[in-house]
């Protein structure tokens, strides 16, 4: 964090949160029809309607998210649609004055959709004054700022008589490469700033190019069943309420794209997110073929049975790169339409063990040398006090597959090279080591949880490894704060450099 950022934010701590009085008007009104009870879902928690309770209670103090998500008040809003009478008037006067509340802009834009959507005018104009007036800057300006400004834009729809936002082309447009890619390196994240992006858009801002051109990195990324790479950072962040099934979000966030720009969606079926957004069914599109994200760093091998994802891009968003992992050089795999080769996710943000293996190099199916990570993490959760990029070589595709070449000169003194190659249902990696010296070199492949680990490699591929294979127990981040057991291939030995290593996954 900058010196200016700490002065800014400590600035901010003396502003007053948000002014508590509005001026008489009519009562906000949703922009679109909502669906009627018979039709919305029903799936609303029995203590929907309770009393929430407080802000911050001793557990969370460390970690805000799991506050934040429950004050978003997406329970609420189910419970609204499946037909129940719900007053947000209890929790307005509990939490109006509470200091917590109103701690994070980000936080505060969450839970403008909810304003909105139960008509509560008080609450919506305070959150909309606040937002105004706090706007997030330096490390926060990223998915925070979109957020902020797609919330006072659709709080302008709800109530007119508020004054104009700013325009949120520009934010969100720095979000993006200029091929689509997120900048930071994040999947989650970036289905969360086109869920916003798409808010504005219905809204009246036009935005649908960047929609468009963020749409296809998201669709060139998901297996058959609707699962996006585990890329990046997720923190289970979203906009509106949709399926509540977090591994569907991208999935159904592309879809309401395609719906509201008159594209086909892959195998998408309309959510409670594209009723709320006044959006229908779209046309099924077919498969997407391989593709390159040259200005991002990634590559995508698609065969009939697999497809293959590959890191060769920057760390994260420059300077903080806060939402990046250090995976430069792994990849990641769907096979015959769900997951297979993944990385280990985001359970926690502010359990620091937790935190450094699952953004460190362990985190994902790559290469490490003596242990060392390739970027020179910071003790705090979200910096890196040095990061690495790679560069690539060769690029080739076929209607089986195609091969893909990158390097990177992160370990002074040494070169990685990796080279993937999809024929089929077969992949070939090729690691290619120049230096000198011996080295203790260990290659992981992180199975999808459910598939049960084999020392020659899987149920259904079997691994040929230049390195002897043993099978660890590891932890796959399900959900932001869930973790299931997973199965981990690793292949570790003691190597004299230069060396070629060549793993192969074969089907059996």
């Amino acid at each position: 964090m900058t010196g200016r950022e700490r002065l800014w934010r400590a600035a901010m701590a003396l502003v007053p949160p948000a002014k508590q009085d509005c001026p008489p008007g009519p009562v906000p009104a949703w922009p679109w029809p909502l669906p009627p009870p018979d039709e919305a879902l029903h799936d609303v928690p029995r203590d929907a309607l309770a009393p929430l309770p407080p802000w911050r209670p001793g557990p969370e103090a460390r970690d805000p998210k799991p506050a934040w998500a429950r004050h978003q008040l997406h329970d609420l809003v189910a419970a609204r649609l499946a037909g129940h009478p719900v007053d947000l008037s209890a929790w307005w006067t509990a939490h109006r004055a509470d200091p917590g509340a109103w701690a994070s802009s980000h936080a505060v834009a969450a839970r403008v959709p909810a304003m909105a959507l139960l008509g509560h005018r008080d609450a919506l104009w305070a959150h909309a004054d606040h937002l105004r007036r706090h706007p997030s800057r330096f490390s926060s300006a990223g998915n925070h700022r979109v957020a902020e400004l797609a919330a006072l834009a659709l709080a302008r729809r709800c109530l007119p008589d508020l004054p104009a936002p700013g325009l949120l082309r520009p934010t969100l447009a720095h979000q993006l490469h200029p091929d689509g890619w997120p900048r930071e390196q994040s999947l989650p994240y970036l289905a969360y700033v086109l869920e916003w992006g798409l808010v504005a858009h219905r809204c009246g801002e036009d935005l649908a190019d960047l929609l468009h051109r963020g749409a296809a990195a998201l669709e060139a990324c998901l297996s058959a069943d609707g699962q996006p790479f585990a890329i990046g950072d997720n923190g289970g962040d979203v906009a509106l309420p949709g399926r509540g099934d977090e591994a569907s979000y991208a999935h159904d966030v592309l879809g309401c794209i395609r719906s509201a720009l008159g594209q086909p969606a892959p195998r998408w079926l309309p959510s409670r997110r594209a009723a709320l957004l006044g959006l229908g069914p779209a046309v099924d599109a077919s498969p997407p073929s391989s593709t390159s994200f040259a200005a991002g760093g990634f590559t995508v091998l698609r065969s009939p049975r697999l497809v293959v994802g590959f890191d060769h891009g920057p760390l994260g968003m420059p300077p903080l790169c806060a939402h990046g992992h250090d995976d430069l050089l792994a990849i990641w795999a769907h096979r015959d339409g769900q997951p297979w080769l993944v990385g280990r996710g985001t359970h926690a943000y502010h359990a620091p063990q937790t935190r450094w293996r699952q953004r460190g190099p362990w985190g994902t199916c790559g290469l490490i040398l003596d242990g060392r990570a390739r970027a020179l993490p910071h003790r705090h959760p979200f910096l890196w006090q040095r990061t690495a990029e790679a560069h690539l070589e060769r690029l080739r595709f076929d209607p089986t597959g195609g091969e893909v070449m990158a390097h990177h000169d992160a370990w002074e003194g040494l070169r990685h090279t990796r080279t993937v190659r999809v024929d089929g249902a077969s992949l070939d990696v090729h690691d290619h080591l120049e230096g000198h010296g011996v080295h203790h070199v260990a290659v992981a492949w992180h199975l999808a949880p459910g598939l049960r680990g084999r020392t020659d490699g899987d149920d259904l591929h079997v691994l040929e490894s230049p390195l002897p294979v043993r099978i660890a127990s590891s932890e796959h981040a399900e959900g932001y704060g869930r973790t299931v057991p997973a199965d981990t291939l690793m292949a570790e030995g003691i190597v004299r450099l230069p060396a070629r290593l060549i793993t192969r996954w074969r089907p059996r």
